[in-house]
């Protein structure tokens, strides 16, 4: 299956609310945040270390999706790099760090102001898919989740 219909799949099936300028994704996160516009899928392994951590053009209109939610709001947004089950904790901590920065160097060009956005992964220790056994279900968790967070 394409990161492309995998993306559209998962966002037509948990959007849960939208608003006029952000739609809110299985709601609030546990630390507070609430993902906004659209999750970004990664390939396995992708992007390697040492690799320019470009993204591909259904990546770059996905992010470019949320750029759009997120710009007229002033909240802090965080990307969030999540990664599937394979691999050692330090392996994908570096590897959801890369994905969330760039979907981050994506929000940023299409006109996200860069200090509000934070990069933070969750290698493999918080999954959106906590229970995946299967590679299609190992995919979901190849992701970026864009959080805005209440301004403190």
């Amino acid at each position: 299956m394409s990161l492309k219909r995998l993306s559209l799949l998962v966002a037509l099936s948990s959007v849960v609310a939208c608003g006029k300028n952000v739609c809110s994704v299985d709601g609030m996160g546990a630390d507070g945040g609430t993902e906004v516009g659209q999750r970004v899928y990664f390939e396995f392994d992708r992007p390697k270390p040492g690799q320019k951590a470009a993204l591909n053009a259904d990546q770059k209109e996905l992010a470019k999706a949320t750029a759009d939610a997120v710009k007229a709001a002033k909240d802090m947004i965080i990307a969030e790099g999540h990664c599937d089950r394979m691999g050692s904790d330090e392996y994908n901590d570096a590897l959801g760090e890369r994905r969330a920065a760039a979907v981050k160097d994506a929000l940023i060009a299409h006109g996200v102001d860069a200090d509000r956005v934070e990069v933070r992964s969750m290698g493999k220790r918080a999954q959106p898919n906590p229970n995946a056994n299967t590679p299609e279900e190992d995919a979901l968790n190849r992701v970026v989740v864009v959080k805005r967070m209440a301004a403190r």
